[in-house]
């Protein structure tokens, strides 16, 4: 089954846009949400915190998917389930555990980046493992008549191979103990 996806420098699609919205929402957006208004959320009022990281697990699962191609896609709802989960519990950790009265935007952004990137790490390993190999292909080796020899009068023959192995003359190419003696400035 061909891979009729485009390659991997070319644009952003449009489901990998609508990905990153996905993750962004259930995600950063949602903790922030929760934690400036007091463990409530805007539209739907009192949620318990176990639903909503519920809630960003599984929307960093479909996230991920959505972003992924089809070779990876197997795999990369775990990794975006681990991102989601980490993007959302580390800032409700980092606002409780610090006593955050304020928060600016940058570092809410940083603070989510930080706990979902374990799962982004895992979904760019699991990238590099499934990526296709580009092969390289080389004419096989069928006999040594393709080689350059010092019959054929190859300059290249006595330039690639090291002074103890070209033929002086020595016994016709045959070396004796003194002449390698000597070769090696003993």
């Amino acid at each position: 089954m061909p891979d009729d996806e485009p390659e991997e420098q070319g644009p952003v699609l449009l489901r990998q846009k609508l990905a990153i919205v996905v993750f962004t929402v259930t995600g950063p957006i949602l903790a922030m949400d929760f934690w400036q208004n007091g463990g409530r959320l805007t539209f739907f009022g009192e949620v318990p915190l176990k639903v909503l990281m519920e809630i960003a697990s599984v929307g960093g699962a479909v996230s991920f998917l959505l972003y992924a191609k089809r070779r990876e896609m197997p795999w990369a709802w775990i990794a975006g389930g681990f991102a989601g989960f980490g993007g959302f519990y580390v800032h409700i950790w980092y606002t409780v555990w610090f006593e955050k009265e304020s928060l600016w935007n940058v570092e809410s952004i940083l603070v989510a980046l930080v706990g979902a990137l374990p799962g982004i790490l895992m979904y760019w390993g699991i990238s590099r493992i499934l990526r296709p190999r580009k092969l390289v292909s080389r004419p096989p080796l069928t006999s040594f008549s393709s080689l350059p020899s010092q019959e054929s009068g190859d300059p290249t023959f006595s330039k690639s191979l090291p002074s103890s192995l070209k033929n002086d003359g020595v016994t016709d190419g045959i070396r004796t103990r003194d002449s390698q003696i000597h070769n090696l400035g003993l």
